[in-house]
């Protein structure tokens, strides 16, 4: 019997509480995965979620099920976390303190996964073989098509008993735009380098990462800090030697696919092929221990793989990842590490040989940055000195008390205001009778046949808000076609002309047109087109190291210039009203 499993899980929200408890959860308690693993060794499982998700997990039958077969703990926390990473952070920490006191191992269950029928045991069987961490890869599939394909195959079964190569052979079907974004050569659109693919055949792909998932540390006897999340500093931190570290490099050994809805997106600004667009990617994005994880060769596959094939593939991609940690080496890149504060300070935070007290006047350093960005809105609404507020009062307001009269399937379609999108989520948080999605227009732009086929008369209300030039007739009658009959399409749009409503589909009517706020709503919303533009021309203007480069450079100005910035702006509007300018920018609401 080996040392105490303490599993790790944060789940929060309707979406991946669901998930977790009809996905995640029944392919963990299938014969070979949790009840193999607690009938071999000592498995404690934290669960950690909010009030409300903590009483939907409670009363499923999975959660009863698990319940009699191993010793969990739902762990309730109150806290608003800044984002979703930040919230994944705090609760993997919370997990591992746990697992350290237990003197065991600490294994990070994401809840958004399905686990092959032994994928537990092949764990227990790893940490047999004395390895102190255990690194895997795996794909992230579409939730629309993906659930219904596996719920198909599992009947009437309450647990999902699946291979590895059932559930590849369905996830190969329905790979995410995101998954396809890390297809070094193939596949459409821009490339998201943190891990680089490549097609074998039909049945399978060969994946090269830099950030894998640590599905398990040895958590006996360690003192740990990392800052990031789990898959960024966490294998840096721990510092494993070669012999302690061991990497899944074939999916019939173990695997697991995330499952993401369609809308769910990273960003992905570099170009595909491009050896030098990786290269600046990963000098801000990786840390030394990512550049050897990314030596090895992963097999993700259903059915017997073609060596000749396989052997060609692999040639292909040791080329490409050779070129790439070559260059990461050379002096210029060496004086890019010099000139990169932000993966420093992590590299330093994680040092064996940081103090304490280094530690925590960091963190606390970090903490007043946070508070000082805090006093200029709250999570409901923009304070009346936030340099959006005109946006705010004059945008999002009126179209989210038309908002709160629609329950059902929400649908936000958002182009250049991030504010606006929020709210919306805000709004639907609050109302239990809604379930909300979020795509970018350029999605549907490029998308269309999915969306008529897929989500076809899927949406109770869509709302839109974006500038006139992303619109187009195909796109408003995409939007319209995937409405239910009696849905309703809310449309905000800054300076409409008069060919807008030429273009609105046959089948929709035009119920009433608002004047907008007027010329500082305007102003505000040529600040977000230029900045967009501005982060679309320079790639690395989307990095988190420039973002935290200038927000520390640029905070005193921006305490001081924001407020002033904010009066003007409401003045303008105001002024505008006054004077009949900006009477043509309306806000329109069209009805099937």
């Amino acid at each position: 019997m080996l040392k105490q499993f303490t599993l790790i899980t944060p789940v929060w929200g309707q979406g991946h509480t669901k998930l977790f408890i009809e996905i995640g959860l029944a392919s963990l308690l299938a014969e070979n995965n949790l009840p193999k693993l607690a009938s071999l060794t000592s498995v404690q499982y934290l669960i950690y979620t909010t009030a409300k998700d903590a009483e939907t997990i409670t009363s499923s039958n999975n959660y009863k099920r698990l319940d009699e077969v191993l010793d969990v703990d739902v762990i309730v926390f109150g806290d608003k976390f800044e984002n979703n990473h930040v919230g994944m952070t705090v609760c993997h920490k919370a997990g591992l303190k746990r697992a350290i006191e237990n003197n065991g191992y600490a294994v990070f269950i994401p809840p958004d996964c399905i686990w092959n029928n032994g994928a537990m045991l092949a764990m227990y069987n790893i940490a047999l073989r004395e390895y102190k961490i255990i690194h895997m890869s795996g794909l992230r599939v579409i939730k629309e098509i993906f659930c219904d394909a596996i719920l198909k195959i599992r009947g009437e079964s309450e647990t999902l008993s699946l291979t590895s190569d059932e559930i590849a052979q369905v996830g190969f079907t329905c790979l995410h735009p995101i998954t396809n974004s890390h297809f070094f050569e193939e596949k459409d659109g821009n490339m998201m380098p943190a891990n680089l693919f490549w097609s074998v055949d039909e049945n399978c792909i060969l994946a090269r990462n830099f950030h894998f998932h640590p599905l398990l540390i040895d958590a006996t006897g360690i003192d740990l800090q990392f800052n990031s999340t789990i898959d960024d500093d966490l294998a840096l931190a721990f510092n494993a030697s070669v012999s302690e570290e061991y990497v899944v490099t074939d999916s019939d050994e173990l695997l697991a696919m995330e499952i993401s809805p369609w809308s769910h997106s990273v960003l992905s600004v570099q170009q595909k092929g491009s050896i030098n667009d990786t290269i600046a990617w990963a000098e801000v994005a990786t840390n030394s221990r990512h550049r050897k994880l990314i030596k090895h060769v992963v097999k993700i596959h259903y059915g017997p793989v073609d060596i000749t094939k396989w052997k060609i593939v692999e040639k292909r991609s040791d080329q490409v990842v050779d070129q790439i940690l070559y260059k990461l080496d050379g002096t210029m890149f060496k004086l890019a590490k010099i000139l990169n504060p932000n993966r420093l300070v992590i590299q330093f935070c994680t040092s064996k040989k940081v103090t304490p007290a280094l530690r925590y006047c960091t963190d606390l350093m970090r903490s007043v940055v946070a508070r000082c960005y805090s006093l200029f809105s709250s999570p409901d609404r923009p304070y009346p000195w936030h340099w959006q507020y005109a946006l705010y009062t004059g945008v999002c307001k009126p179209l989210l008390n038309e908002l709160t009269n629609y329950n059902g399937k929400i649908l936000c379609v958002e182009n250049g205001c991030s504010m606006f999108g929020e709210q919306v989520a805000l709004t639907t948080k609050k109302n239990s009778s809604m379930e909300l999605d979020s795509y970018s227009l350029d999605r549907i732009l490029n998308s269309q046949e999915y969306f008529l086929k897929e989500l076809a008369n899927n949406y109770d209300a869509i709302v839109v808000r974006c500038n006139e030039k992303f619109l187009n007739q195909d796109c408003l009658f995409t939007l319209s076609s995937i409405l239910k009959p009696n849905g309703k399409l809310l449309i905000a749009v800054i300076d409409p002309t008069a060919a807008l409503k030429d273009i609105i589909p046959e089948n929709t009517l035009l119920i009433s047109e608002k004047p907008y706020s007027g010329l500082g709503v305007k102003i505000i919303a040529n600040i977000h087109a230029a900045r967009r533009c501005s982060e679309s021309m320079v790639s690395l203007l989307r990095f988190s190291l420039v973002k935290s480069m200038l927000r520390l450079i640029f905070l005193p100005v921006f305490i001081i210039v924001s407020p002033i910035f904010s009066i003007v702006m409401c003045a303008m509007n105001r002024l505008s009203d006054y004077i009949n300018i900006g009477k043509e920018k309306t806000l329109l609401f069209v009805k099937n």
